[in-house]
């Protein structure tokens, strides 16, 4: 959660000063370098998150979880993806003074960012509609934390509904609507996995076994003997 909020506010602060297509400026800013690390480091801390989360729902149904799990993290990896490329190729414009609003600094960027945006939108909703049917599955609290996590559902289809809009059209999208689900959706999965740790702390406390009470030798608290042996008076 903490990464998101940095990243979306650093790439505010950038936006805010460049164009998005400015790749010369942006590739000399920090606000913009910081949010795009951020968004790679959130995006292995996503699919650390949804993988323990596949453990619950595979209670309910193994095979549809971890399908579910298997695309999330191929969109999660096609995203990381998309933001290493965007942010390698503002630092080569910037090296090889292309001029500001350079559109294309490399031969087939255009076609590596748009297939990789496709994969990432197309692999995230697979995956959700995976898990789906493992939510409905599983009861208690895991359900009440999945429905939170499927709102990447309806995110997923506006995503690929997208793909073949240039991002630069698309900004309140990726920049605010997107972060912001995966915030909800990373609040619910932490609320879940806190609770189970403190109702286990809780089992753990409730089953321990009483301590026996110490015996005050000075005062004489000691216990007596017991014979074994039977005296019979003849």
């Amino acid at each position: 959660m903490v990464l998101t909020v940095a990243a979306v506010f650093g790439q505010e602060l950038a936006f805010s000063r460049f164009a998005p297509s400015d790749r010369l400026g942006l590739s000399a800013d920090f606000n913009y370098a910081e949010s795009e690390w951020a968004f790679i480091m959130h995006d292995l801390v996503h699919i650390i998150a949804f993988c323990a989360f596949t453990v619950v729902l595979a209670r309910g149904s193994q095979t549809l979880a971890w399908l579910g799990a298997g695309w999330l993290i191929l969109s999660s990896l096609a995203d990381m993806t998309y933001v290493a490329i965007q942010l390698s190729f503002n630092s080569q414009a910037a090296s090889s003074g292309n001029g500001v609003g350079s559109a294309v600094p490399f031969p087939g960027l255009e076609l590596m960012t748009s297939t990789l945006d496709v994969v990432q939108a197309f692999a995230g909703l697979t995956g959700f509609a995976f898990l789906a049917f493992a939510v409905f599955k599983v009861s208690g609290q895991a359900r009440i934390a999945g429905w939170f996590v499927l709102l990447g559902l309806p995110l997923g289809v506006v995503q690929l509904i997208e793909t073949g809009i240039n991002r630069n059209d698309t900004g309140f999208l990726d920049i605010w609507i997107t972060p912001g689900t995966e915030f909800i959706q990373h609040a619910a999965l932490a609320w879940f996995f806190l609770s189970c740790a403190f109702r286990k702390h809780k089992n753990l406390d409730s089953f321990r076994a009483p301590s026996k009470p110490v015996r005050n030798v000075a005062q004489g608290d000691i216990p007596k003997p017991r014979s074994f042996v039977t005296w019979s008076s003849s």
